[in-house]
């Protein structure tokens, strides 16, 4: 399920067989388990945990666990919507006769008036609007930004503080039974996963990666918050809640708690690429569109020397440079270009994409690197054979021939610019023979 098409929380043919016998068994269990209560949506929800064989040797334990959990975290739940939020199929998640906003994604409440999420959940805006746990209605925007997990710290104007909520301390070990947990507009959102490992303080989810949204809390079968999800596709992470928030909360005391982008993809330099374009930080491998780079005349094959008055000389440093710009300030880049050094006025944007990720717009189309390199040259070069090539020596390329004809022109080692998996690059091509 992605933020902007959510699904159904229990789907497939299987799936959709099981729940008629599930969902007699799962309200009959409701029934042993609080026989006093009225049965409650979370119930719907617990079906697809009857098929692994743990769950089905102790139905009642886990059910009864799902729903204090699913109890325990919703008064510290908020959810996000987007500017115009679809229906959800009511049958999917309810039998109550609601018909709720679709959420992007959820988020845990914390004592400090802040929500923890996820950039999914925002739609990858600063600013979305948030149903707190009561149901009231406030604006969010976001204040930190953690780039290498997406994480988000969102301010919600109005957000009443809640108490900090029930934190998990002890770590969870691999195949544990966990759920992750959401509620807006009195319907609560579970989805039984997991632990399928963990790798420091971040969980791989599974058991029901399709049902999950961003930002939604994990909790244990004692309805302790374990962990924040990420995006909600397999396999799905989840990072644990009292790491995250001290990681972001460092940011924002060392003033760099949302990254800046000026609009490049930046790449390191190899010694191939070194023995043409000299040393440096970084190269310039694409420009994006109509970005803060490409309006201040920088280029692709621009080797960064320096940002502001601070020399970079890795990739790692470059990036770090820029992701500390002030947003929106003029900020002067001093680059490499044709042995020459020239300096350019650049104006940072605050992203909430990861800069370490570089930047994909519309590149052109162009031949194949198999179409146009030998197998011997792209093997030298490291090309994959199904790469685009977008420009020979400088030349832009559309077509096979075109490529070629840049590349005789070269007489001998010569930059070539290619795409793959829709992210451009520079690599150096020697023609065999």
């Amino acid at each position: 399920m992605t933020a902007a098409e959510p699904g159904r929380l229990i789907h497939g043919a299987r799936a959709k067989a099981l729940l008629a016998l599930g969902c007699l068994a799962v309200l009959a269990l409701g029934w042993l388990v609080a026989p006093r209560e009225t049965a409650r949506p979370v119930a719907e929800t617990v079906a697809p945990m009857l098929e692994t064989e743990v769950q089905r040797r102790e139905p009642v334990r886990i059910f009864q666990g799902v729903r204090e959990a699913a109890l325990a975290a919703l008064p510290f739940t908020a959810a996000f919507v987007g500017p115009s939020p679809a229906r959800l199929p009511v049958a999917d998640f309810a039998a109550a006769p609601v018909t709720p906003e679709a959420p992007a994604g959820f988020g845990l409440v914390t004592s400090d008036g802040e929500v923890l999420s996820h950039r999914d959940a925002l739609g990858g805006r600063r600013t979305a609007t948030a149903v707190l746990p009561a149901g009231e209605r406030a604006t969010g925007e976001v204040v930190a930004y953690e780039a290498d997990s997406g994480l988000v710290l969102v301010r919600v104007v109005g957000l009443p503080r809640t108490g900090p909520p029930p934190l998990k301390t002890v770590p969870v070990v691999a195949g544990a039974s966990v759920a992750a947990v959401g509620h807006i507009d009195g319907l609560e959102f579970v989805a039984p996963v997991f632990i399928a490992a963990t790798r420091g303080d971040a969980y791989v989810l599974t058991g029901a990666g399709g049902t999950l949204l961003p930002g939604m809390p994990v909790v244990d079968l004692d309805g302790l918050t374990l962990a924040i999800t990420a995006a909600g596709r397999a396999p799905v992470r989840a990072y644990a809640v009292a790491p995250a928030l001290a990681r972001l909360r460092a940011l924002m005391a060392q003033g760099r708690a949302l990254p800046r982008t000026i609009g490049v993809t930046l790449q390191a330099l190899d010694s191939d690429l070194v023995s043409l374009l000299g040393t440096g930080g970084a190269v310039i491998a694409g420009v994006e569109p109509a970005g803060p780079a490409a309006r201040a005349g920088l280029r692709e094959a621009d080797v960064l020397l320096a940002v502001g008055d601070r020399p970079v000389a890795t990739l790692a440093a470059a990036l770090d440079a820029v992701a500390a710009l002030p947003a929106d300030a003029p900020a002067t880049l001093t680059v490499r270009r044709a042995a020459r050094e020239a300096t350019f006025t650049v104006v940072p944007q605050v992203t909430l994409e990861n800069p370490r990720a570089g930047v994909e717009g519309p590149l052109g189309d162009g031949p194949r690197a198999a179409d146009v390199f030998s197998r011997e040259a792209l093997r030298r070069a490291r090309l994959p054979p199904d790469a685009v090539v977008l420009a020979v020596a400088g030349a832009p390329t559309s077509t096979a021939a075109q490529a070629a004809a840049a590349l005789r022109r070269g007489r001998g080692p010569v930059l070539v610019r290619a795409r793959q998996d829709g992210r451009p690059f520079l690599t150096v091509v020697e023609p065999a023979g």
